[in-house]
C-alpha cells in the first residue's frame, strides 16, 4: 500500500511538472502485431512494450490485433481490430496545464480516463468530438459512413457542428457522414466483442506502469533512500541491460526496455545498488520530476560504447569517475557516429564474454554523439486523418460549466435563402441494432437553418392493445411497457430536446407544395 502512494505521488506531482515539459506516452499491453509510427517522417514499425510515443505519434492494429497505449495522466486508450488512431494534440503549456486530443480515424477505440483540475481531456471521431469532464469509460467506433460513441461509464460532452449534448452512462448515439443534422439515440448500448477484454484492462491496474510494479516487485523501506522498489530478479540481474537505446530528437538516446515493468524505473527515478538489498530504485521525489531518457554514465571507445546506472542525487558532468561505476555495473554495444539504435546484443561474443577487459581505454563522457538532423523531417507529409476537419478543443477547465449549444454558433447564410418546409421530427421503431453502420432504432433530424427556440418531444408510450408503439386504442391501458414476451423499446430518462425548426413562408397559393431542407 504504502508503494501505491509513493507512486501515485510520483504521477500527480510529475502533472505539475516544469512548464511545457513534453509528454511521453507508453506502448502497453499487447495482441497480435499491431504497429506504431512514433515521427511523421518514421516508416511504420512493430509496436513494442515500453515503448515511447510523443505527440502526432499514430497506432494501428489490424483485424486480429488489440493494443493499449498509457499516457502520463493515468489514462488508457486501446484499439480492438482494424483501426488507426493518432496523439494529435499532446502537449503540456507553460502553466501546467495539459492538453490532449486523441483522433481515431477509423475502426474500434476504447478510454478510460479523468481529466484532472484545468485539464482538457477530448476525442475526436469523424464528424464528432468528446470531451471529458469527470471519470468516464466510453467506446468509440468509426467507420466509412457513420460513427458511434458509446457511454460505459461517467457522462461526456457530446459535440457536432448541429449539435451539443450531455451523455450519461448506458446512452449510444450514432451521426451519419455527410449529415451533421441526423443521429441516432439509444438508452441501450450494443455489445460488441472486445468490450470484455477492455472491462478486464481496466479491473487489471492503475496505468503508466504503475500496475507493473505492484505485479513485478516489492517495496522496502530504507533509511537512506526511504521507500524504493525491488524487482523480482535473479542475482546476476543489472538495470540497463536487457533493452536497447533509441534516438528521439526531442529526448536523445531513450531506453527501451525489454522487462515488462521497464517504464517508470528508468525514466522517472535512478537505481541503487544497496549492499543488502541488491539493486533498487529509488522513485524521483522531487517537486516537480520529469521524463528522462535513462540517467546513466557513458564511456566511448573506437568501435563500442558502455553505459551503466547514475545513483540517486549524483550529479554527472562525464569527468571523473561515476559512482556506481565497475565493470559488472556496465553494458557495452557498437557504436558507429550517426547510428540512431545502441543495441548490446549486437556485441561480438569476444568482448561480451571479457567486459573488464573491453572497458580497458575507454573514457568517460557526457553522451554519446548526436546523429544528423535527417531532413526528412522537415519535408515529411502524411495522409490526413479523417478527423481533420473536427474542431479542436479549447483550453478551458475540467470543472462543469454553462455553455452555450453549439447550434447557437452556426454562422448566418452569406445571402437570403428561399426558406422550405423541412422534415417533420421523426421518432420511429426500426430494425435491431447494428452493430456497424447500420441505423439504431431512434432516429431524430436536426435541419441546420437559424434555431429559434426550443421543442420537447416525449417518447411515445406503448399500445399494448395494437402491440405498437404509438398512442393507446380507446379501452386499453397506456402503461408505457411492452406486453410480456416482447422487446421493450428504447426509452429515455428524460425529454429529447431539439431546436424549433424555422416556419415555412405563408404562400397565397393553395397547390404550393414545399419540398424537405437540407437535402434531406
Amino acid at each position: 500500500m504504502r508503494g501505491q502512494i509513493a507512486i501515485a505521488a510520483l504521477l500527480l506531482t510529475t502533472s505539475a511538472a516544469s512548464g511545457g515539459a513534453r509528454r511521453y506516452a507508453r506502448v502497453g499491453e499487447m495482441q497480435g502485431a499491431p504497429e506504431v509510427q512514433v515521427h511523421t517522417a518514421d516508416p511504420w514499425r512493430a509496436g513494442e512494450r515500453n515503448l515511447p510515443l510523443i505527440e502526432s505519434s499514430r497506432i494501428q492494429s489490424g483485424p486480429q490485433d488489440r493494443i493499449e497505449v498509457e499516457l502520463d495522466d493515468g489514462s488508457f486508450l486501446r484499439l480492438a481490430g482494424d483501426a488507426l488512431a493518432e496523439l494529435s494534440d499532446y502537449t503540456q503549456l507553460s502553466t501546467g496545464q495539459r492538453v490532449t486530443l486523441l483522433s481515431i480515424d477509423h475502426g474500434v477505440a476504447y478510454f478510460s480516463g479523468e481529466p484532472r483540475p484545468h485539464d482538457t481531456l477530448s476525442l475526436a471521431l469523424p464528424g464528432a468530438q468528446i470531451t471529458l469532464r469527470q471519470g468516464s469509460r466510453i467506446r468509440l467506433a468509426a467507420y466509412e459512413q457513420s460513427s458511434n460513441l458509446a457511454v460505459l461509464e461517467g457522462s461526456v460532452k457530446f459535440t457536432t457542428p448541429s449539435l451539443e449534448m450531455e451523455l450519461r452512462a448506458g446512452q449510444f448515439i450514432q451521426v451519419y457522414a455527410g449529415a451533421s443534422d441526423r443521429f441516432t439515440l439509444l438508452r441501450e448500448i450494443p455489445k460488441m466483442e472486445a468490450d470484455e477484454w477492455s472491462e478486464g484492462r481496466d479491473k487489471s491496474g492503475a496505468g503508466y506502469g504503475q500496475a507493473d510494479l505492484e505485479r513485478s516487485g516489492g517495496w522496502i523501506s530504507t533509511p537512506e533512500l526511504g521507500m524504493v522498489w525491488k524487482p523480482r530478479t535473479d542475482a546476476n540481474w543489472r538495470p540497463f541491460r536487457d533493452g536497447r537505446w533509441e534516438w528521439y530528437d526531442e529526448a536523445g538516446y531513450t531506453w527501451v526496455a525489454r522487462e515488462s515493468w521497464g517504464w517508470l524505473p528508468y525514466h522517472f527515478g535512478r537505481w541503487m545498488q544497496d549492499s543488502t538489498l541488491g539493486w533498487v530504485w529509488s522513485p524521483d521525489r522531487r517537486p516537480n520530476p520529469v521524463y528522462k531518457p535513462g540517467d546513466v554514465y557513458w564511456l566511448r571507445g573506437t568501435g563500442r560504447i558502455a553505459w551503466g546506472p547514475l545513483a540517486p542525487s549524483e550529479i554527472w558532468t562525464g569527468a571523473g569517475r561515476s559512482q556506481l561505476y565497475a565493470p559488472a555495473n556496465s553494458t557495452m554495444a557498437p557504436f558507429l557516429a550517426g547510428v540512431k539504435v545502441i543495441d548490446p546484443a549486437k556485441l561480438d561474443e569476444k568482448l561480451a564474454a571479457n567486459p573488464g577487459e573491453a572497458l580497458e581505454g575507454m573514457t568517460f563522457a557526457v553522451a554519446p554523439i548526436s546523429p544528423a538532423l535527417a531532413a526528412e523531417r522537415f519535408e515529411a507529409q502524411r495522409r490526413e486523418l479523417r478527423t481533420a476537419e473536427t474542431p479542436a478543443p479549447l483550453v478551458t477547465s475540467a470543472e462543469p460549466r454553462v455553455e452555450q449549444a453549439a447550434y447557437n454558433e452556426q454562422p448566418a447564410p452569406s445571402a437570403p435563402q428561399p426558406q422550405q418546409a423541412p422534415p417533420p421530427l421523426q421518432a420511429e421503431l426500426a430494425a435491431p441494432v447494428d452493430y456497424g453502420d447500420g441505423a439504431a432504432p431512434l432516429e431524430t433530424y436536426i435541419p441546420v437553418p437559424v434555431y429559434t427556440g426550443i421543442v420537447v418531444v416525449d417518447p411515445p408510450l406503448w399500445d399494448e392493445h395494437n402491440g405498437k408503439m404509438g398512442n393507446p386504442a380507446a379501452g386499453s391501458t397506456a402503461s408505457g411497457k411492452p406486453p410480456s414476451g416482447s422487446v421493450e423499446p428504447p426509452r429515455h430518462e428524460g425529454p429529447i430536446k431539439v431546436p424549433d425548426p424555422p416556419k415555412p413562408p405563408r404562400s397565397t397559393r393553395k397547390d404550393s407544395v414545399d419540398g424537405p431542407s437540407g437535402g434531406n
